[in-house]
């Protein structure tokens, strides 16, 4: 008699087809739950958090632009590509046969081309962190401005409703004004 295997999770449980495993459905509720208890952050905090933001874009900002300048500092000659080109000129200058010659002028047209190719990479990712830079001091002064007219707005509406009170203060004063004239008046 042959018996039918069903499998089995890490448990040793039947696995049913179509049944979830019971362990991934408790922990997407209570993860809900404990993300609806977080209370609101207090402007205190908002304020700390955008100062916190502004200063690490300040130093990414400052580590890039140390990047670019050591890139820009870097020799030409500081070895590898360099020092083989100079030997392979050095070979070609004492190549006695032309076949030789013709070789080892081949291997250093390559390895030209090649220094080429790392020269302008470099340049470009010189470029991108230079553009990458000012994109960010470009964000930082757009957020800047956004900040200031938040500001300036609450400022506005902040005037806007003294104002308002104080017009209120002042009716009431003349109604005040008024019914006392009207009362002893008569």
């Amino acid at each position: 008699r042959i018996e039918e295997r069903r499998p089995c999770d890490s448990a040793g449980n039947e696995m049913v087809a179509g049944a979830r495993p019971r362990s991934s459905t408790r922990s997407s509720g209570s993860q809900s739950a404990r993300q609806q208890q977080q209370p609101e952050l207090s402007a205190n905090r908002i304020d700390r958090v955008k100062a916190n933001r502004a200063r690490k874009m300040m130093e990414e900002e400052a580590v890039l632009r140390a990047k670019v300048e050591r890139k820009a500092k870097k020799p030409i000659g500081s070895g590898g590509i360099h020092d083989e080109i100079a030997e392979l000129e050095a070979r070609v200058a004492a190549a006695t046969s032309s076949a030789s010659r013709y070789g080892i002028e081949k291997q250093l047209k390559a390895k030209k081309a090649t220094l080429v190719r790392e020269q302008r990479k470099a340049e470009q990712h010189a470029r991108e962190g230079e553009r990458k830079m000012h994109q960010q001091k470009a964000h930082a002064v757009q957020a800047k401005r956004a900040r200031e007219a938040e500001e300036e707005q609450q400022r506005a509406a902040e005037q806007q409703q003294k104002a308002q009170w104080e017009m209120e203060q002042q009716r009431a004063k003349e109604q005040a004004v008024e019914w006392e004239q009207g009362y002893f008046g008569r």
